[in-house]
């Protein structure tokens, strides 16, 4: 015994080890001496032993499980982490290591942790605590609850749909369970985002963290006790809730909440070392199928109360709630904590949506697909708003998406109710609370007449959404009616077996009045309406009433077999007690005769006051169209087969009932069913026949299948008949103004006139059809015409085609309107009808009459006008007409007629390449010849616009013939019959069955032998239930409309009427044909044939470029057919150049100007190059000279295309004024020197034109003859540069120059001298070659020495220029004048010097001065040039006269 006794021992030890007792401590050296140890149980186990413990503790857990469950596991210890062994009970497994290590030293002595080398699950086994659940049980008071069984509910989900729908429908279910607990705002985020799974309460909940659907109901907490009820399956794996401070997990599968405990696993991984510095377990293995589908398992649920220490330590498992747009994280973080910790005012579901990597579940192994999620989106965007419309709290939903990579919301929906809530809730309370009626039920009361009256209300109410990223809220208006207690099923209240259920016989009705997005009316169509559970009826109407649904399906019940398997699973659930004659009596209760009578009652009650209610306001407030009232008429053929037998006749008895005015008339107002005719589908008489009677006989407008509404329930009303029209008309004056601004209905009348003549072939010979149109429909206003007006039939009317009838637009009230042209097309084309009734066929004739009244009158007589061909469109106001309506008008008008043209000569409507309109008068001026040239936008868009149209014609074509094809063939087709445009068909055909309509059998009205009742006999009869009812399938033929499309009036054109040398030719390479199909003739040529002129197709291309940019007179051929151009070109080269050449003159001298200060001719925007190439083509053709005439050439010479050397092109209308330079004038060293004027004298003499030159007599000049007779008499005017230049050219060219006398008389007549002027300080000046001195001269240099003026000055003083100056007079000499000049400057200068050498001068040449007249020497001897002295005064000088007195005369001596 001593073994297990120490001084120290644990506690725990018991009863295997003891501690000493205090009492016998005093004793512990005889204690030591007989053995007694110190210490016992404190050592740790050896590595061996531990080993040792771990092999026998794993070996322990592979027991069969009734044997483990026999060991007491409250005396099984296990290894710890400290080598010591513990009680199993007392210790934990570490399943949760990031918990693990935060616990703290404090708290650690808490928590024995399992050895590592021992595996969660054998411990778990053995009896040890999990961390997470001591921890979560320790900290936050975690609860148990129990579940419903997922067998239970795997049976619900097996008898229902997997669609979008059903889906839609959970979440349904819990809008109204938040709608019960008085929850204003839900918001429903689809959560993509998948989150970590690490830190959870428990790991199998590591599958929920994927993608979920959350929904969250704002300020409302919802109980524990009222959450469980909510553990419906939605197809879903497992599903969480947070709800004020407290967090609820469901487990209906029973997998790893079982009576409180985890479930055991039966295997476990093998041991795995472990690093001892760090704690990281091996993530434990997910349980297989077979361990999930364990029998006897418990569903359960765990209820947590959320502290921060809860959400700090499972992180993981609060993401999914705390990063939600809610405030959840705040709440739960940053609020204070109260004494139930921390708060979040509201609840949330979250609800995983499985994906294919979850796990199999009891429930449904259905996976939520990528379809299957937005399928189940756009179900709940396009109906969450409509969850208002029979809700009491209910005022807000929105609608997000957290897509998987981020961490903000995107709005999909916003809904909520805009208008005031209160107006709802009355409705609602007033419902309620009114208990009348179920007063005077008792069987005392029955004996007398009830006093109650079922009461109705009303009331509006609107919805505002918006969609995603729409900028705008979409307000959907809705009108809800409400009756209380109809009469028949306040009786079924009120019966014994169903009055214990309390229920409220309410029905009420919504109907989707109007819809508004901002300022604007939004187009919608009225729902398909359903029962609030989202069964479709058919009617335009949601119907909400408290109905018993099936309880597997949800689907209601309506037929006695509906729940046919549920009862007889359920033997006797239906079966209740209720006082009978044979005292208490059991019988069974029909849910579905309540249901049928709720939905027989909101139909009777409420659909023909709504309707009255309807009237006013969509005719007068929402969307003013009368028409739309029927939108919501309870159209039998729509109502879904199920749902027929439940409309009363009673519905359309009160519908047309006189009170109730709901029909509506042709005229716009309502009245009742006997005050007016539905028009007849059983006649072929034309609906605008029927309108003809508005003065006498109301009309209804209204669909077709009222009409056969009313007929079904056999209610009485009256159709149109029809009668003698043609009569009426002659005899009643008044239709004339009827039928005024009607063509349409005087159309149908005058078809229906006219059918009388169908079958007649030639109207001219049948005596009486022709008595019938001359007598009989002349005087009728009857013809429809193209202004919208009606005609009297008689009168010369025109017969034109669409694009015919465009080109006379302002007196359209002379043409037959198109519609009346298709209509009466079989009637047109018979022979002698048109001569009948005086009908005109459309030509140019006819055309040229009107062209005053369509174009600007101050276009009569003139040659051109401005038109633009970029003009979209013409000018109503002025009469410009546009480029279609001329592409038209020459579609009509061949271009190559002329006497066709010239109907039009006073008006200028021939289209040119500058923009401009020519005359008709002057189209032979008009120049044509290189279509392919011709603008190929403008031709594509013509072509485009002309088949456009022709489309658009043909099309109305078609439909007309369509309609006119389905009226004469359709039975169901009213005598109305104006189904002309789209809206007004879609309105007459309004109530016709959908495409998507069920293919039932339809039960007739008042099939049933008895009304079902509510409680029945037989409650122990088997019951036969039948999963396929047979189904009739109602198959509607619609008979196709067969036309032959290829129709067409073309003609085939004359190709014999065309001009010499075009017999082969109709078209050229990029010839189309003609696109008409009017009365134009139209030619098919093969495209091999070039005409005679376009041998070389690239010279004529050039030529029209050329031309079109000088912008000369060319026929946009655009405008025109290829047929109609081929036969306007010229035959060849020669003809073309007379018609340039004529076309061109004519421009310059009588259409010089376009508008004042712009000529036609803008010569100046062509090259050099291209003026060349002008006169080169205009000249020759492939390099041969044409044979032009001498008056051609004139004509040629009145062109300003010739270049002079100055680059200018002038014309060469005068001779001798225009001059060719010889070749030996080096144009270039004249260049500098010659003056502008002249330069324009000077034709550039090029090769390739002097033979022209020559022909049109432009003389040759050489140097010599340019500078005699141009240059040197400008040579004053010009500038000082171009005067050296002339210089430098006479220099050059003196050799040749100097042999010209009359260039030499000419050049000593020219100042060409450069000379110094004395008056103004030494500038150079010019002057004559005569007027100067020879600066070689000695006597010429002494005398003016100090005066250059005298003399040549700079390159003139060289020796060249002095040689030939002296030829040209530069005095070399000294003569007598020049003596007698310098003898003046020897006076004036007073130079002794020079005095001297002037009289040495003159004593030596002595003989050339003497004359004998003395006129020298009179001249000479008046000026002092004479040195001398007198009487020994100083030297000085005198006159002649002087120098004869003394000593002078001696001086004068010594000096000769």
């Amino acid at each position: 015994m001593i073994r297990t006794v120490a001084f120290d021992c644990p506690e725990t030890a018991r009863p295997y080890l003891f501690c000493v007792p205090e009492e016998i401590r005093c004793f512990d050296a005889l204690l030591n001496d007989c053995g007694m140890k110190r210490q016992v149980g404190n050592n740790a186990a050896s590595q061996k032993q531990i080993e040792m413990m771990v092999f026998v503790t794993k070996y322990l857990s592979e027991f069969p499980e009734d044997e483990l469950n026999s060991i007491q596991k409250d005396n099984m210890y296990l290894p710890a982490r400290d080598g010591k062994m513990y009680r199993a009970v007392d210790m934990t497994f570490d399943d949760a290591p990031w918990l693990s290590r935060r616990v703290s030293e404090r708290t650690r002595d808490r928590y024995r942790f399992v050895h590592d080398d021992i595996g969660t699950g054998v411990a778990q086994l053995l009896g040890a605590k999990s961390l997470r659940d001591a921890l979560s049980a320790h900290q936050n008071g975690m609860v148990k609850i129990p579940c419903p069984k997922s067998d239970s509910l795997a049976r619900i989900l097996g008898s229902r749909a997997v669609n979008a729908a059903e889906h839609y429908k959970a979440i349904l279910d819990l809008l109204e369970v938040g709608e019960m607990h008085g929850v204003k705002q839900v918001s429903l985020v689809l959560d993509r985002r998948t989150h970590d799974s690490t830190s959870l309460v428990h790991p199998c909940l590591g599958h929920a963290q994927g993608p979920a659907l959350v929904i969250c109901f704002h300020d409302v907490v919802l109980d524990v006790e009222e959450i469980v009820k909510l553990t419906s399956p939605s197809n879903l794996y497992s599903g969480s809730v947070i709800s004020g401070a407290s967090m609820l997990f469901f487990d209906p599968n029973g997998e790893f909440f079982v009576d409180g405990n985890v479930k055991k696993e039966k295997k476990t991984n093998p041991p795995t070392s472990m690093d001892t510095t760090e704690n990281v377990p091996m993530p434990e293995a997910p349980l297989s199928l077979k361990q999930r589908k364990t029998q006897g398992s418990k569903a359960s649920a765990r209820n947590y109360s959320i502290s921060k220490d809860f959400v700090t330590q499972f992180p993981d498992q609060l993401e999914p709630f705390l990063s939600l747009p809610f405030g959840v994280k705040e709440s739960l973080m940053n609020s204070n904590t109260t004494s139930h910790g921390p708060s979040f005012r509201g609840t949330i579901f979250r609800l995983p949506l499985r994906n294919t990597d979850g796990p199999p579940s009891n429930i449904s192994d259905h996976r939520f697909e990528e379809e299957d999620v937005c399928a189940m989106m756009s179900e709940l965007e396009s109906k969450a708003p409509l969850s208002f419309l029979f809700t009491y709290h209910l005022q807000s939903i929105s609608v997000d998406e957290i897509l998987a990579t981020e961490a903000v919301s995107t709005p999909i929906l916003r809904s909520r109710v805009s208008g005031s809530p209160i107006t709802r809730r009355s409705h609602i309370d007033e419902l309620v609370s009114n208990q009348e009626w179920a007063k005077g039920s008792s069987k005392f009361s029955k004996l007398f007449k009830s006093t109650w009256v079922a009461e109705k209300s009303s009331y509006t109410l609107q919805i505002s959404h918006r969609h995603k990223n729409e900028p705008e809220d979409i307000i959907d208006t809705f009108v809800i009616q409400s009756i209380l207690a109809p009469p028949r099923f306040r009786e079924m209240a009120c019966t014994e077996a169903l009055k214990p259920l309390n229920l409220i016989p309410a029905i009420t009705i919504s109907a989707h009045v109007h819809s508004t997005q901002g300022s604007s009316t939004t187009e919608f169509q009225p729902p398909k309406g359903t029962l609030f559970i989202g069964l479709d009826t058919g009617l335009p109407f949601n119907i909400n009433a408290p109905l018993f649904l099936h309880e597997l399906t949800g689907s209601v019940l309506l037929e006695k077999d509906d729940d046919a398997d549920f009862r007889k699973l359920f033997p006797g659930i239906r079966n209740v007690e209720i006082k009978g004659k044979n005292g208490i009596e059991t019988r069974a209760l029909a849910l579905y005769v309540w249901n049928r009578q709720a939905i027989t009652s909101a139909m009777k009650e409420l659909i023909p006051s709504m309707l009255a209610d309807l009237r006013d306001p969509l005719q007068l407030m929402y969307s003013r169209d009368a028409r739309l009232l029927y939108r919501y008429w309870p159209f039998f053929s729509r109502i879904r087969p199920k749902f027929q037998p439940l409309m009363p006749k009673e519905v359309y008895t009160e519908l047309a009932n006189s009170n109730v005015k709901l029909f509506l008339t042709e005229k716009g107002d309502f009245c009742g069913v006997k005050d007016g005719y539905f028009t007849s589908s059983d006649h072929t008489i034309s609906g605008r026949v029927a309108d003809f009677f508005h003065a006498n006989i109301t009309i209804f407008k209204v669909p077709h299948f009222i009409f056969d509404d009313l007929k079904r329930f056999d209610i009485p009303s009256q159709q149109l008949t029809p009668s003698a029209v043609r009569s009426v008309l002659k005899t009643q004056v008044s239709h004339a103004r009827w039928l005024a601004n009607r063509p349409d209905d005087a159309l149908q009348l005058l078809e229906y006139c006219l059918s009388d003549l169908a079958s007649v072939e030639n109207i001219a010979e049948d005596a009486s059809a022709n008595h019938i149109c001359r007598s009989e429909i002349r005087g009728l206003v009857l013809m429809p015409l193209a202004d919208g007006s009606v005609g009297t039939m008689g009168r010369s009317f025109i017969v034109a085609s669409a694009q015919q009838q465009r080109l006379l637009p302002t007196i359209t009230n002379k043409f037959m309107s198109i519609s009346a042209m298709q209509r009466l097309d079989k009637f047109l084309q018979k022979p002698g009808f048109m001569n009948a009734l005086e009908l005109v066929e459309f030509t140019p004739q006819v055309l040229a009459n009107h062209m005053f009244s369509v174009l600007p009158r101050a276009w009569e007589g003139k040659d051109f006008v401005d038109w633009f061909v970029n003009h979209s469109s013409g000018d109503v106001t002025t009469g410009i007409p546009s480029p279609a309506w001329l592409f038209q008008f020459w579609k009509e008008v061949p271009i190559w007629n002329h006497d066709t043209v010239q109907l039009f000569r006073r008006w200028p409507l021939i289209p040119t390449t500058s923009g401009q309109l020519a005359s008709c008068g002057n189209a032979r001026f008009i120049l044509c010849f290189s279509p392919q040239s011709q603008n190929d936008t403008l031709s594509a868009s013509l072509e485009s616009e002309h088949e456009l149209t022709q489309r658009r014609v043909e099309d109305i074509r078609k439909r007309e013939l369509l309609r006119i094809s389905a009226e004469n063939r359709s039975g169901d087709k009213t005598s109305n019959g104006e189904s002309i445009s789209e809206a007004d068909t879609h309105f007459r055909c309004m109530g016709e069955k959908d495409d998507e309509d069920e293919q039932e059998t339809i039960t007739a009205p008042g099939a049933t032998e008895r009304e079902p009742e509510l409680l029945e006999e037989n409650v122990d009869e088997d019951i036969n239930i039948n999963g396929n009812d047979s189904v009739l399938q109602n198959d509607e033929e619609s008979a196709d409309v067969t036309e032959n499309t290829n129709i067409s009036h073309t003609e085939s054109g004359d190709v014999n009427n065309l001009p010499i040398g075009e017999e082969d030719a109709s078209s050229n390479d990029n010839g189309t044909g003609s696109m008409d199909t009017g009365t134009t003739p139209s030619v098919d040529t093969p495209s091999s044939v070039v005409p005679p002129h376009e041998a070389d197709s690239s010279s004529i291309k050039c030529l029209h470029q050329i031309l079109a940019k000088v912008r000369c007179p060319i026929i946009e051929s655009a405008f025109f057919c290829n047929a109609d151009i081929l036969k306007i070109l010229p035959v060849d080269r020669l003809v073309l150049a007379r018609s340039i050449l004529t076309t061109l003159t004519q421009s310059a001298n009588y259409w010089h100007q376009i508008r004042p200060e712009e000529s036609r001719l803008q010569w100046s925007h062509l090259s050099d190059e291209e003026f060349d190439s002008l006169v080169l083509l205009l000249c020759k053709n492939q390099g041969t000279r044409l044979s032009l005439m001498s008056s051609d050439l004139t004509l040629l010479r009145g062109l300003p295309i010739f270049q002079t050397i100055s680059g200018e092109r002038v014309s060469l209308k005068e001779r001798h004024q225009h001059f060719r330079l010889d070749d030996s004038v080096n144009l270039g060293s004249l260049e500098d020197c010659l003056p502008e004027s002249i330069k324009s004298k000077f034709l550039i003499d090029k090769p390739e034109f002097q033979d022209l030159l020559e022909d049109i007599g432009v003389e040759m000049v050489n140097d010599a003859a340019l500078l005699q007779k141009f240059i040197l008499p400008e040579f004053h005017l010009m500038p000082f540069t171009k005067k050296e230049a002339v210089c430098r050219v006479i220099l050059s060219k003196w050799s040749t120059l100097g042999d010209s006398n009359e260039f030499v008389l000419v050049l000593k007549d020219s100042p060409f001298v450069k000379r110094q002027s004395a008056a103004t300080g030494g500038e150079v000046v010019w002057a004559k070659a005569k007027d100067m001195l020879d600066p070689r001269h000695e006597f010429f240099s002494l005398m003016f020495d100090d005066d250059q003026s005298k003399f040549p000055t700079e390159e003139f003083g060289s020796d060249e220029w002095l040689t030939i100056l002296a030829k040209l007079g530069l005095k070399s000499t000294v003569d007598k004048d020049t003596f007698i000049q310098c003898a003046l400057r020897v006076e004036a200068q007073e130079s002794i010097q020079k005095a001297m050498e002037l009289h040495k001068y003159y004593v030596a040449n002595f003989g050339e001065f003497y004359d004998s007249n003395q006129a020298f020497s009179g001249r000479l001897s008046g000026i002092k040039c004479v040195p001398a002295d007198f009487d020994g005064s100083n030297r000085s000088l005198y006159k002649f006269s002087d120098v004869g007195k003394g000593n002078a005369f001696i001086l004068f001596l010594y000096l000769i």
